[in-house]
């Protein structure tokens, strides 16, 4: 949810429509561009950020609640811990794709949104991030 809402907002900051998807099918219930866009992040952003926050120890087993459905919920502290810790990591110049140096995430997700942007004006043909490796 939260790499999701990033991208909506980028997207909408570059004048694009984040309800109106290319893969997914657009409708006014789930930002289906953001949608499309989110898969390119989700190793780089969302996985390496779920692996920073516990292999760091700054989620534990403590900052879980059992629900009475049986599910683990973030107790509310925890969540801001998360928040916090999210906006840093968004600042944190990392490498993070195969053709640059350090840049921070926010950084890398503006400029594929510009390059997204670029290619339905007429641009260059719009290439997903390429991974290091």
């Amino acid at each position: 949810m939260l790499l999701t809402g990033l991208v909506a907002s980028v997207l909408q900051a570059e004048g694009l429509d984040a309800f109106c998807g290319l893969m997914h099918v657009a409708n006014r219930s789930a930002p289906a561009l953001a949608l499309d866009m989110v898969e390119q992040f989700r190793q780089p952003f969302a996985d390496r950020f779920a692996m920073l926050v516990f292999n760091k120890q700054i989620l534990k087993s403590e900052d879980f609640t059992r629900a009475s459905n049986g599910s683990m919920l973030l107790k509310e502290t925890s969540r801001r811990k998360v928040l916090t810790e999210w906006e840093k990591f968004l600042n944190l110049p990392q490498r993070l794709d195969s053709q640059s140096d350090e840049i921070t995430p926010k950084e890398l997700l503006s400029c594929k949104v510009g390059e997204l942007r670029q290619w339905f004006t007429g641009g260059p043909v719009y290439r997903n991030l390429r991974l290091i490796g």
